[in-house]
């Protein structure tokens, strides 16, 4: 019996791009909000959630992670052309960069007094890219302990915008206990 042909994935090398390909720049901010309200930062409650939102952030930022969190979409074909369908591995080839300067911060939302983490970096590519919103609130899940259903998680992304990291620090004291840019480096050990 002839095989199905109609699902098969074309697959072109890397290097067969065209040296002109277009590189486009993607900002993505994350904010996860596991929707828990804490009156008072010193209790231990408030403490361990932070610390839970700390590590999430932590375990977030490392490139290996960011690339786990990245689903794609093949370029459309122009008119007369056929689609040229990419495996995962290619598209990942198609990442040129993730921003060294990434970084989270936990806050306490002025009003509701829910914790919250931000998390922002930047991604150089040559390809479709989007965040995995399911992968994302069952890592949140896993950090917590709060149920997915629980949790709100909200993914921002942009190719020509500025004032993410300016967002995620906001109000951020280098002293305070939630605060963790600096430490950053810790994230860049892959």
């Amino acid at each position: 019996m002839p095989r199905n042909r109609t699902n098969i994935l074309v697959r072109t090398p890397t290097a067969a791009e065209p040296k002109g390909a277009k590189k486009s720049t993607s900002m993505f901010l994350i904010t996860i909000n596991p929707n828990k309200v804490f009156h008072n930062l010193e209790t231990p409650e408030a403490k361990q959630m932070i610390a839970q939102l700390t590590a999430l952030g932590d375990f977030i930022l490392k490139k290996r992670n960011i690339k786990a969190a990245l689903t794609f979409k093949d370029r459309p074909a122009k008119p007369g052309e056929t689609t040229i369908k990419l495996d995962r591995e290619q598209h990942l080839s198609k990442i040129i960069s993730i921003s060294q300067d990434r970084s989270a911060a936990v806050e306490i939302g002025s009003q509701f007094k829910k914790l919250h983490l931000h998390i922002e970096f930047i991604i150089e590519h040559r390809t479709f890219i989007h965040l995995n919103k399911p992968f994302i609130l069952d890592l949140a899940s896993i950090f917590t302990g709060i149920p997915k259903e629980k949790i709100h998680v909200n993914l921002r992304g942009a190719t020509r915008a500025e004032g993410y990291k300016g967002y995620v620090q906001k109000n951020a004291s280098e002293t305070a206990p939630h605060f963790f840019d600096k430490s950053a480096q810790n994230f860049y050990k892959e």
